[in-house]
């Protein structure tokens, strides 16, 4: 897929669906990218920008990285991402190849959605977090539920 931002990210993508806020910051937006090539396969942004209001409708934190932030020039710093094809520790493992991941925050996801990856480009990291339907348990024991069942 031809993105309009960068050659696999468009917009449209990583836009607030209640606001259409996409102030994304521009080195989310690179490390995205790199990313998906290291990855080597399509990247499904399922949660860009967030406006209050849609943070609060989808149970974000408050002060999520999602939200503009004030020390970062209003820009959105977070997204919540998957590899179609690949496991949750594959995509892990691949985020933390990329440094700005790395010194920033990495989140891993498995409910009734599936699995997926928060990523962010924070500057008081690095953070590390997981949530296995709901509940905050360590990111190690997340990948070992999705590993369990082939994801």
């Amino acid at each position: 897929m031809m993105g309009d931002v960068t050659r696999n990210i468009s917009r449209w993508e990583y836009t607030c669906p209640d606001c259409g806020l996409a102030d994304m910051h521009p080195l989310e937006i690179v490390a995205l990218q790199r990313f998906r090539d290291l990855s080597g396969a399509p990247l499904r942004i399922g949660s860009g920008c967030r406006c209050e209001k849609h943070n609060a409708e989808v149970g974000g934190a408050p002060g999520s990285k999602h939200l503009p932030q004030p020390d970062a020039a209003g820009y959105c710093m977070a997204a919540d991402v998957h590899i179609d094809g690949a496991t949750l520790s594959e995509m892990y493992h691949t985020a933390l190849r990329i440094a700005v991941f790395r010194r920033g925050g990495i989140g891993v996801y498995y409910d009734e959605e599936g699995v997926r990856l928060h990523l962010d480009v924070r500057r008081d990291g690095p953070v590390r977090f997981g949530k296995l339907f709901g509940e905050n348990v360590s990111p190690l024991m997340v990948i070992m539920r999705a590993q369990e069942k082939g994801l």
